[in-house]
Formats: structure tokens, C-alpha cells, sequence
């Protein structure tokens, strides 16, 4: 239930989400409830002067919380729509060889196609082409 999009977007954002969710009352799901608590510990952590950083290849970690930079460097899993086990695989096929393509790492890392689009929404194949076929025209 970890909101990295709102996260990721700074102190204004998780306040005004947290204010959203404060406004709707009862009426929030679990799931919205959930996101509540780690939204005020994400608020608290910015007041402590901590930022966060979205997942990168070779520096994060599948499923756990990394420093880099004095920045908190986010796992994979914490975005919505990479579970466990597509993290760990990009992790671990990434630990044997890097990937040279988006392509090479959707096969190697065992992922499918909306795995690899939130991925790239976050900026983690930045850099990367699409695939290694060479285009004739």
C-alpha cells in the first residue's frame, strides 16, 4: 500500500493526499487506510529533512529500503504493480548482467508488458533502447 507516486512527489503531495484521505472520513477503504499511515510516516520523514529517490537499476534492491546519496532509494516493490517476484527477478538477472534492453530485461527478469510499463513510468529503464534489433528503414 505504499504510495510512491504521491511519495515521490515531495512534502506538498503527501500533505495534501493525507489531507484527502482526513476529509473522506469513514468512508476510506482499507487499502486508502493503510496508505494513511505510511503517508504520516513519509510526512514526518520530510520534516526530518529526509527525500526519497524512485527505484534504479544496480542501486536498488527488490524488496527492501536502500540510502544513497543521504536520499532514500526506493525498492521496486514499492511500485504499485511490481510484485515480489518480478522485483526479484529484475534484481537478480540485473546482479548477473546488466541489461542492455528493455526487451533483455522483460525475458530475463520474467516480466510482463504493464510490469515493464510502470517501470518505465518511474524513469528505471532511463537510457535503455527498446530492443537490440536493428531497424532497416
Amino acid at each position: 500500500d505504499f504510495d510512491a507516486e504521491t511519495i515521490l512527489k515531495g512534502r506538498d503531495a503527501v500533505l495534501n493526499r493525507l489531507k484527502e484521505l482526513n476529509e473522506a472520513g469513514n468512508s476510506i477503504s482499507a487499502k486508502e487506510d493503510n496508505q494513511k499511515t505510511i503517508l504520516e510516516v513519509a510526512k514526518e520523514m520530510y520534516a526530518r529533512g529526509y527525500s526519497f529517490l524512485p527505484p534504479k537499476l544496480g542501486d536498488s534492491d527488490a524488496t527492501k529500503f536502500r540510502i544513497k546519496d543521504g536520499k532514500v532509494l526506493l525498492p521496486f516493490v514499492a511500485i504499485a504493480g511490481c510484485g515480489e517476484s518480478a522485483a526479484k527477478g529484475l534484481v537478480r538477472e540485473y546482479d548477473i548482467r546488466p541489461y542492455l534492453t528493455i526487451e533483455e530485461a522483460q525475458k530475463r527478469g520474467g516480466l510482463n508488458k504493464s510490469v515493464v510499463e510502470v517501470l518505465k513510468q518511474y524513469g528505471v529503464f532511463e537510457g535503455m533502447t527498446e530492443t537490440d534489433q536493428i531497424t532497416m528503414f
